[in-house]
């Protein structure tokens, strides 16, 4: 059998070891959050303000403190009134003109709306549409902006992230102003984040989120004490968010649960007697924690409210005193591993399954018991509670549902199909976003997404750039069998270009050899990389043609 024959919906140009895009500075690995961008421009407004156009040369240091997030974060200065932009390491070609800021790719005027919200309010974000470095692809941007004076001259100085939207911004710096493009075409709307927006409630889940809603939970606590509770367990109220898969849960430290929104019955329960699916008492590894820190997280094994499996999850937690009593604060996430939590927040300290000192279980000990207890209804020490929420589309989900796929065809054979198919079942995951697909021979055996391509040859298939995948997943599974494919594709929903990132294995049964994969959206390479720093990635980040 041919390696063109195992390929499938897959696009690259270029095998790239993952190692040599380690080579970077300190700060270019630093890992952008809306928080980092802030204090990006608000350093760099100091330093304008006490050297003026000498501190430029800072700005535009690519081995300094404002070149970060492998080259995704930057800063950019332009003159607030002739507004020529003067500093602009990601494309410095803008520099030394004012036609940068007409219009975004909606028609939205950026640079009238920076240079409005710092006249007002001296500092604020705007929320819109913009190219990443090297791309053609506009896509969301948040950028935070303030204005520096020196020796008569003002400027504007900013820094953004991409994909934050105003909700998220609003979560954060309830504060700021906002000035958003969002839900418009040509007219704006100005104003000051001061209320909960519809929006805010299913907004998306992700570490930045977490940890901002255990803290934010923390200063309730320490303010009001046991008067918070009920704030954590109103379910239109701001600790009940992202559609429900995020809560706060708050313990009497080395005492009993006293809030648990998601799963009341616990409440009441000794929190140092819980333990995850494979033995780990991770209530003590909690305990021990925020003891020696204060805050930090959990990385453990859980069951999904309303499912029997187990996945990881990783919780931040928090020690705060209120009333002379010691409360644990926490909030999580699942399909979360210690690495990405790592390379999110580098300096927080994790935790994550480490040997019990009473029962001595390893690590790899509760990976084994935790895959014994799936395969046994009924084993698991938790139950049912009914509650089933969607799961969130992850790197990490994404590749555990394909290992998970492939040990079940390495026993099963086709047998194990149906299970792909089943849309009720665990591979058709995140509200229907997630699914499994399978190759044999050069045909599609397995598609739920689109089931009539099963039975097809997918050799005319072309990204809309027009490159032909077939050859970059070949050398995949020839180099190693499994990695990661990166390319383009057209969401079935709205029918637009998005990056997608494709993990796929070979796996063999009575001497037969598929290819199992599964896809997840708008991740990027490097997002692969922090993930999985040692799995194999095919990627020549391609652009659309016409985009």
């Amino acid at each position: 059998m041919s390696l063109r024959s195992l390929a499938i919906i897959f696009l690259s140009y270029l095998i790239l070891p993952v190692s040599s895009a380690r080579a970077q500075s300190d700060y270019l690995a630093v890992e952008s959050t809306p928080e980092l961008v802030k204090e990006k421009v608000e350093r760099a407004v100091k330093l304008v303000e006490t050297e003026g156009e000498a501190a430029f040369a800072q700005l535009r240091d690519k081995k300094g403190e404002f070149w970060f997030d492998r080259g995704k974060g930057y800063v950019f200065c332009f003159d607030k009134v002739t507004e020529i932009m003067l500093v602009h390491l990601a494309m410095p070609r803008l520099e030394g003109n004012d036609s940068w800021g007409k219009a975004d790719s909606s028609g939205f005027y950026l640079a009238k709306a920076m240079i409005e919200v710092v006249n007002k309010y001296g500092s604020g974000w705007v929320v819109y549409y913009w190219p990443k470095p090297g791309k053609k692809i506009a896509e969301l941007k948040a950028s935070y902006v303030k204005m520096a004076r020196y020796g008569g001259a003002d400027y504007v100085i900013g820094s953004g992230i991409y994909n934050v939207n105003e909700a998220f911004v609003k979560m954060l710096f309830p504060n700021d102003a906002v000035f958003s493009i969002e839900g418009k075409t040509k007219t704006l709307e100005l104003k000051i984040a001061d209320k909960r927006s519809e929006d805010e409630k299913a907004e998306t889940l992700n570490l930045q989120t977490v940890k901002f809603k255990a803290e934010k939970a923390a200063k309730f606590i320490a303010d009001e004490g046991e008067a918070a509770f009920p704030r954590f367990r109103d379910k239109n109220g701001e600790f009940w968010f992202a559609q429900g898969k995020g809560y706060v849960w708050v313990s009497v430290l080395d005492g009993k649960l006293v809030v648990h929104p998601a799963q009341p019955e616990l409440e009441g329960v000794e929190a140092l007697t819980l333990k995850d699916s494979g033995g780990y008492y991770f209530s003590r590894a909690i305990s021990d924690l925020v003891k020696k820190h204060g805050a930090g997280w959990v990385v453990y094994y859980w069951v999904k409210p309303g499912l029997k499996m187990a996945d990881y999850k990783g919780t931040y937690v928090k020690l705060v005193r209120s009333g002379g009593i010691d409360y644990v604060v926490g909030c999580g996430m699942y399909n979360i591993d210690k690495k990405y939590i790592q390379s999110v927040f580098p300096k927080d300290i994790v935790y994550s399954r480490e040997p019990d000192p009473d029962t001595g279980i390893t690590g790899e000990e509760v990976k084994k018991n935790t895959e014994n207890a799936e395969k046994s209804a009924g084993e698991t020490e938790h139950l049912d509670f009914g509650m089933s929420y969607p799961e969130y589309m992850t790197p990490q989900l994404v590749k555990a549902k394909v290992e998970k796929a492939a040990r079940l065809i390495e026993t099963d054979g086709e047998a194990a199909f149906e299970k792909f198919r089943d849309k009720k079942g665990e591979f058709w995951f995140a509200g229907g976003k997630g699914y499994l697909w399978v190759c044999l021979n050069g045909k599609l055996v397995v598609q739920p997404a689109q089931p009539e391509l099963e039975g097809g040859h997918p050799y005319s298939f072309r990204d809309p750039s027009g490159y032909d995948f077939c050859d970059a997943a070949g050398k995949i599974i020839a180099t190693r069998g499994v990695g990661w494919v990166l390319y383009c594709w057209m969401s079935p929903g709205d029918g637009a270009i998005r990056y997608k990132s494709s993990y796929i294995k070979k796996v063999s049964c009575a001497n037969v050899d598929y290819v199992v994969g599964s896809n997840v959206s708008d991740i990027s390479k490097q997002d692969i990389i922090s993930a999985f720093p040692d799995d194999l990635i095919c990627c020549n980040d391609p652009v659309p043609a016409g985009n």
